[in-house]
C-alpha cells in the first residue's frame, strides 16, 4: 500500500518537470525584472540570459538522457524547455516592458509626495542659472528655470549621457517629445525649444498625471 502511494506521488509530482518549471519560471521573473535590474547592476546583468540558456541546454542534455532510458516524463520535459526557450526568446521584450512599468509606477506612487514637495520649494528660491541642478531630501534633480520653470527627477540607472527623468512640466510642452522620427536614431520628435531641456537631448515623454512626465534623454 505504501508503495502504491508513493509510486502515485512521484507519478503526479515528477522531479524533472518540477525543475523545469522552476527554470521556466525564473526565465519569466529575469524578463519581468530585468530592466531593473540592468539599472542596478548592468554589468552583472551581461551574463544573466547566457547563464540562464546554459541551465535551458543543461535541462535538455538531461531530459535527452532520460528519454533514451524510457522516462515517461522526459519528452514532456524536453517539449517543455523548447517551448518555454521560443515564448522568452520573442516574449522578453514585452514581459520586460510590463515590468519596467510596473516597477516604475510603484516607485512613482512612493516618491510623487516628495516630488511636489520638492517642486514647491524650488519655486520658492531665487531665479538662478537658467539651468540647475542639486538635491534635495536625498532626491536628485534638475531645474531649467525657463521661463516656465520645469523640474526633472533623476531616475535609477542611464549611461554615459542617457537618462530617465520624471519630469514636471505645467505646460505639458515635453509631451511633443514622442521618440525618434520614423524610428531614425538622431531624428528627434520635439521642437528644437524642448528638445534641448535640462542641457540634453529630449528623445520621448509619457505622461505619468497631472503635471509630470516620464521622459528620456540622450
Amino acid at each position: 500500500m505504501n508503495s502504491e502511494r508513493t509510486t502515485t506521488v512521484q507519478t503526479r509530482h515528477p522531479p524533472l518537470l518540477t525543475i523545469v518549471a522552476a527554470w521556466i519560471l525564473l526565465g519569466i521573473l529575469i524578463a519581468f525584472f530585468q530592466r531593473p535590474i540592468w539599472d542596478a547592476i548592468w554589468v552583472l546583468a551581461l551574463g544573466v540570459w547566457p547563464l540562464y540558456a546554459l541551465a535551458g541546454v543543461a535541462l535538455l542534455v538531461v531530459a535527452a538522457l532520460r528519454a533514451r532510458a524510457g522516462a515517461r516524463d522526459a519528452r514532456a520535459a524536453i517539449a517543455l524547455i523548447l517551448l518555454a526557450g521560443i515564448g522568452l526568446w520573442f516574449g522578453e521584450a514585452r514581459i520586460a516592458w510590463i515590468g519596467d512599468e510596473w516597477v516604475f509606477k510603484l516607485h512613482f506612487a512612493r516618491m510623487r509626495a516628495e516630488y511636489e514637495r520638492i517642486v514647491a520649494e524650488v519655486q520658492r528660491q531665487p531665479a538662478g542659472d537658467t539651468t540647475s541642478e542639486g538635491a534635495l531630501h536625498g532626491v536628485r534633480y534638475q531645474i531649467d528655470r525657463g521661463p516656465p520653470m520645469r523640474v526633472a527627477f533623476l531616475q535609477p540607472g542611464g549611461m554615459l549621457d542617457n537618462w530617465e527623468g520624471v519630469v514636471y512640466d505645467p505646460t505639458g510642452a515635453v509631451a511633443s517629445a514622442t521618440g525618434w522620427q520614423q524610428g531614425v536614431a538622431g531624428r528627434f520628435s520635439a521642437p528644437p525649444n524642448v528638445r534641448v531641456l535640462f542641457g540634453g537631448d529630449l528623445v520621448g515623454c509619457e505622461r505619468i498625471e497631472n503635471a509630470f512626465y516620464r521622459c528620456w534623454f540622450t
